[in-house]
């Protein structure tokens, strides 16, 4: 039987996979493709200055949950359009598992508390939020970029009293093998917390194509950067969570601490022409305001001129080639338009 099972070894839950098996976990992944392929061929790399020496990490890769050998903790990882999927396999996953396994989610955003992981599991779930700037940089490699490397839950439904002590127990596993955890009593709250943050950072960077480094020198910036924070915090508070007003101030703050060179998931994945989720961070906050009647004019601004400004759902707009994403992707990054 596995410590933990992670489903998504991407650049959340892949770097969660390698530290623990480093730290002697015994860690199973579900992965697919090349990067399923590399990883149990030579293992899970990590491209982390901090872990500069750390060898490549062991772990146990099956194609599907079906394939998995069970465990104590089974990390989903995954974005969000697989996670209704694979909430419909985790009842016979669970089922092979001890009863005291538990289930932890780290999606962003919120827009997932409130669909089948809310039912999957009842008194079984974490919910929680990760704070590293990480990607797949290539097959079997998790490249990180800086952030504080921190994995935060808690229960998804803080009634939910006794997977409290089930949370702080896992969190100081963890923090024996070599991660950064933290349990708190409130899932539900992590997240929205985290989308203080990550909702101006993602849509500032993805819509300016500037690092967290150019933009905090603007004062200007900052003071709009404040302005989206708070009002994605009365959006919380709108919708039954008591998000703390001095968190706001907290989030700003630490933005001076923020690796410079940090752009969001959600950059890469606009610019790059992918699927994005520019609707997790955004639209869902937008629409969660307006059902509650509350006022977000620059969150709003942000969420419609992103969505300009990548052609998404704009009547006319040219369509995507590869020329054109090239010169999109340059012109973004700073770097000299390619040249046929």
């Amino acid at each position: 039987m596995a410590d933990v099972c992670v489903v998504g070894p991407g650049g959340v839950g892949g770097y969660l996979a390698a530290v623990l098996a480093q730290g002697g976990r015994d860690v199973a992944v579900v992965a697919r493709g090349a990067h399923g392929e590399a990883i149990a061929r030579s293992g899970l790399q990590l491209d982390d200055p901090q872990r500069a020496e750390a060898p490549a990490a062991r772990v146990a890769v099956a194609s599907s949950l079906a394939d998995t050998p069970p465990a104590s903790c089974v990390v989903l990882a995954v974005k969000h359009p697989s996670l209704p999927a694979l909430c419909d396999q985790l009842p016979a996953y669970l089922a092979r598992c001890p009863e005291e396994a538990v289930v932890l989610a780290v999606q962003n955003g919120v827009v997932h508390l409130d669909g089948p992981l809310a039912t999957v599991a009842p008194g079984r779930v974490l919910a929680g939020s990760v704070y590293i700037f990480s990607h797949v940089e290539s097959p079997g490699v998790v490249k990180v970029l800086g952030g504080p490397r921190l994995y935060r839950f808690g229960p998804l439904d803080a009634e939910w009293v006794a997977l409290r002590a089930r949370g702080g127990d896992l969190a100081a596993q963890w923090m024996q093998a070599g991660l950064l955890a933290a349990a708190d009593d409130d899932g539900r709250r992590i997240c929205w917390e985290k989308l203080c943050l990550l909702a101006p950072l993602s849509g500032i960077t993805a819509l300016t194509g500037r690092t967290v480094g150019e933009f905090r020198e603007l004062p200007e910036m900052m003071q709009a950067f404040r302005t989206l924070a708070e009002e994605v915090r009365q959006v919380a508070v709108a919708d039954g969570v008591a998000v703390d007003p001095g968190l706001v101030d907290f989030i700003v703050q630490g933005i001076a601490a923020t690796d410079p060179e940090g752009r969001s998931s959600l950059f890469r994945d606009l610019a790059g022409g992918r699927d994005s989720e520019l609707e997790v961070l955004l639209g869902d906050v937008v629409r969660r305001a307006g059902a509650h009647g509350v006022a977000v004019p620059a969150l709003q601004t942000l969420y419609v001129a992103t969505r300009v400004r990548y052609g998404i759902d704009v009547p006319g707009a040219r369509p995507g080639d590869p020329e054109a994403a090239a010169v999109l992707v340059s012109s973004l990054q700073g770097d000299a338009a390619p040249t046929s």
